[in-house]
Parts: structure tokens; sequence; C-alpha cells
């Protein structure tokens, strides 16, 4: 069973936990998979990363309760490109993590039963604060991991990127890069070798 959170409008969401939530009222997105036709309408993993509504004194959290059946998840960076309709997951498939920004696509009518309003600390424990902090802490730890340079090359990106800005000046001395800042601060890194990435099957 998929936990599903929706904000809505407070009146619309008493209604939705009184009288349910119509699939053809709320249908928002028709879509094709595995060549068979969806209507449905979205709603977050985690409540946190509905940025517009969260936190609005007019919108009430609903949590829906979905049969995963009628779910699926879509990498919202990539809406509305090719890319995320073919990276699109049943919500069976899909691992937490995953995508930075997941969405969920509900594809049926919800019964009232299966909806229920959060108040200000949810019902239902959260596992992580949002998605996007998951996606950074997986990838942070897979990739240091695979690979042992990792620490000192995303230091390096860093840098590099504020050197791009004019805040240190980049000296690459042998197999050492070196940041020199206004104050004469100095860190010191080993030149990354690319060529060890392998990034196929992450």
């Amino acid at each position: 069973m998929a936990q599903v959170y929706i904000h809505l409008p407070k009146v619309e969401a008493e209604q939705a936990v009184t009288c349910g939530m119509k699939l053809s009222d709320k249908k928002i997105l028709e879509f094709k998979f595995a060549g068979i036709n969806y209507n449905c309408f979205f709603g977050w993993l985690n409540p946190n990363d509905d940025v517009e509504c969260r936190g609005d004194a007019g919108y009430s959290c609903v949590c829906l309760n979905i049969e995963d059946r009628y779910c699926f998840v879509g990498n919202l960076d990539l809406y509305p490109s090719d890319l995320y309709f073919k990276t699109l997951l049943p919500f069976n498939k899909y691992v937490l993590g995953k995508f930075r920004l997941p969405r969920c696509m509900v594809c049926c009518t919800v019964l009232p039963s299966r909806a229920t309003i959060q108040g200000r600390r949810l019902d239902f424990p959260l596992m992580y604060e949002n998605s996007q902090e998951l996606y950074l802490e997986n990838m942070q730890s897979l990739l240091e991991g695979k690979f042992d340079s990792f620490k000192n090359d995303q230091l390096v990106g860093f840098f590099e990127l504020l050197a791009g800005d004019g805040r240190f000046q980049k000296i690459v001395k042998d197999d050492v890069i070196i940041f020199v800042g206004d104050d004469d601060e100095i860190f010191t890194f080993r030149k990354p070798e690319i060529t060890g990435y392998q990034l196929k099957g992450l």
C-alpha cells in the first residue's frame, strides 16, 4: 500500500475524508504505461517535498492510502520531457532515494476511508526529512564507497566553483591543486584523475 501525501485547501480536504476523491474530478494528466492508458492526479511520497503548499495555513495535508497498482512514481526534474515517462516506475518498483524529487501519480478514485487529514505533527512518522536530502545522502554514500578519491575530488570541484567566482586563485603544481584566497588562506588537494571514474551501473 502506497502512502501518498497531497495538500488541499481546507474545505477540499474535509470533503476528501468525508466523501472521497473522484479521479474524474482531480484528473491532471493522461499517460500511457506498458500499453495501457491511465488518468492521474499528483501527490508526494514526502509532504515536505511540496514546497509550494507545505506550511500554508490555508491548506491541509491529506494522507492517501493507495493500492500499489494504482500508483506510479516519476522524476519531477525531468517533467514534462519524454525522459520523464521513459523513467516512470510503478510504485512497487521504486526505491527510496532514486529520484531527487519523486512525484506520485495516483490513478484511481480514493475512498473516504483511505484519506486522513494530518495535523502539524504527522500521524505517520517520516523516515527522512525530504526526498532531495535522501537522494543527496544516498549519492554521497554510494560514490564515496565506490571511489576512494571521491571526497578529494568533490572538494576540488567545490573550490573550482569558488575560483571561477573570483574568490580563490587556482594553481596547479604537478599532481597538486592549490587554492589561494584573498586573505592568503590556502587549501591543497590531490589533482583528480577522471579516468578512474566508471559510472556505468550506478
